[in-house]
């Protein structure tokens, strides 16, 4: 959906995609239209670092993880080195005696280099909990016609843009 809408766009032209994988699409994404833009509108699962140098210079490291942490994402800070690994086994003895922590999920982290230290911000950008004075607003009509568009679009998004024969079970776990 997004691939179209670069395309559509002309931020990229359909060279610039010649693996046909979504981190190309996430790629365009984060240089065209930013960090914030990217993570309101990309749908699914990822995690991702995205590292700005000016000249030689490291200045700054945004780290990001999907809304339901699916993907993980994990750093270190270890004598002015930032370590980011995607599993915790993969930090060396050392470090794991430090603090490693998780980018959470729905969050994104900036690291910027100020005078040799990492200064940390932290943000999230999905808030999947509806308070209930919302949800009171609605009929119980109009709570599940807004879950049924939602599971229907999330669907179709994902859906191959052929037609294929599909089978689709659901299971609540009851077995």
């Amino acid at each position: 959906e997004l691939k179209e809408q670069i395309l559509a766009e002309k931020w990229c032209s359909c060279t610039d995609f010649e693996a046909g994988s979504d981190s190309e699409v996430l790629l365009a994404c984060l240089a065209h239209k930013g960090v914030d833009w990217t993570l309101e509108n990309v749908r699914g699962m990822f995690a991702f670092v995205l590292v700005e140098i000016q000249g030689d210079s490291l200045v700054k490291i945004i780290m990001s993880r999907d809304p339901f942490g699916i993907k993980p994402l994990c750093y270190a800070i270890s004598q002015g080195n930032v370590i980011i690994s995607s599993e915790i086994s993969a930090f060396p003895e050392d470090v794991l005696s430090l603090t490693v922590s998780d980018v959470l999920p729905s969050r994104s982290i900036e690291l910027l280099l100020v005078a040799g230290e990492w200064i940390l911000r932290e943000q999230s950008y999905f808030d999947p909990i509806i308070s209930s004075s919302i949800c009171g607003e609605y009929s119980d009509n109009d709570i599940c016609s807004t879950i049924q568009k939602a599971l229907i679009d999330a669907v179709r998004i994902r859906m191959p843009a052929t037609k294929v024969n599909m089978g689709v079970l659901l299971s609540c776990g009851l077995d």
